[in-house]
């Protein structure tokens, strides 16, 4: 088994400036493992760029106008900027509801109180637009069913990974299950503790099912393996009995 490492998402950043979605612990292993010509896998279960659209003044979230679920926000291809707000006052990007898969310009003031909208949480995009600042020279490419619009995009990805020409893979649960390269020897989960708060009786055996499943895509191969969890909750049960793979 890979060896796996956790860290405390509440200490983890503590004397940096800014956000960060990375670790250090988790950006020096991912230094290492390009200098040595490694492959890493990156995992962030939630597609878009922030998963959250909300009016601090009245705490009312936006919300499709088709099902009532929360929209999430979609930045547009080729956009790089550099904060929520300037994205959100730009309408560089869309409104996306995940449940009917209903797709509208993004809303930038409050449907209740005219007030202007905030963007928060994190997806894959948000991730992406990080690793590409700190990694400028990296190769890697986003797989999540954004990117991914058929079996043969992923198909044809695979075999530039499995080639070599593709450093990493950071996505979603797609990344989880089935893969086998060997040179893979590091496997990084940027939230690794997302699904435990849902309201679900099944949350905590699918937060095990994803993490153990990802961890066992490090150290396929002669090199061992190394797995990085980040996450808030490090002493839930859940999480210590998935670093040994322990159902």
């Amino acid at each position: 088994l890979p060896l796996v490492e956790l860290v405390d998402l509440k200490h983890a950043n503590k004397n940096r400036s800014g956000i960060h979605l990375l670790s250090p612990r988790l950006e020096l292993l991912l230094a290492r493992a390009f200098e040595q010509k490694e492959q890493a896998i990156l995992l962030l279960n939630r597609r878009g760029y922030s998963n959250f659209i909300f009016c601090s003044s009245c705490q009312t979230p936006a919300q499709c106008k088709y099902c009532d679920k929360t929209l999430t926000y979609h930045r547009a291809l080729g956009m790089t900027p550099a904060n929520l707000s300037t994205a959100a006052a730009s309408h560089a990007g869309n409104a996306h509801c995940h449940y009917c898969l209903a797709v509208q310009p993004l809303p930038t003031t409050c449907s209740e109180c005219g007030k202007k909208l905030s963007l928060f949480g994190l997806g894959t995009q948000r991730v992406e637009e990080e690793v590409r600042r700190k990694f400028p020279s990296l190769v890697f490419e986003r797989v999540d069913s954004d990117t991914m619009r058929s079996g043969r995009d992923y198909e044809h990805l695979l075999a530039r990974f499995a080639q070599g020409e593709v450093q990493m893979l950071m996505g979603t649960q797609m990344l989880a299950k089935g893969l086998d390269f060997p040179n893979v020897t590091l496997v990084g989960v940027v939230n690794g503790d997302t699904a435990l708060s849902l309201p679900d009786f099944r949350a905590g055996e699918r937060t095990f099912q994803l993490l153990t499943q990802v961890a066992g895509r490090a150290g396929r191969g002669t090199k061992p393996g190394r797995v990085v969890f980040q996450l808030f909750l490090p002493d839930d049960p859940v999480i210590r009995e998935a670093t040994t793979q322990d159902y």
